[in-house]
């Protein structure tokens, strides 16, 4: 039949790693919307885009890169959880 020496041990995600894995998929979720939207603001003001003297883009800039520190702590929640 089967050998017992030679099974692959099933590992189970504790609820730890479990509740990391679905709280690092919502922090992903501000960098998907910070991309969207730059994307969005590049496809209708180009010109406006990379002006860091205007106030309202360089605030937009600021945003988008606290949205992406946070998407980066979510990822590396991810993996994390998924490693555990």
């Amino acid at each position: 039949m089967s050998d017992p020496q030679n099974r692959v041990p099933q590992t189970r995600k504790s609820a730890a790693a479990m509740l990391m894995i679905i709280i690092g998929i919502v922090l992903l979720l501000p960098g998907l919307c910070s991309l969207f939207f730059i994307a969005g603001f590049a496809l209708s003001e180009p010109q406006n885009l990379f002006k860091f003297n205007d106030a309202i883009t360089g605030s937009l800039w600021i945003l988008w890169g606290i949205c992406f520190v946070v998407a980066i702590g979510g990822a590396l929640l991810l993996r994390l959880g998924w490693r555990r």
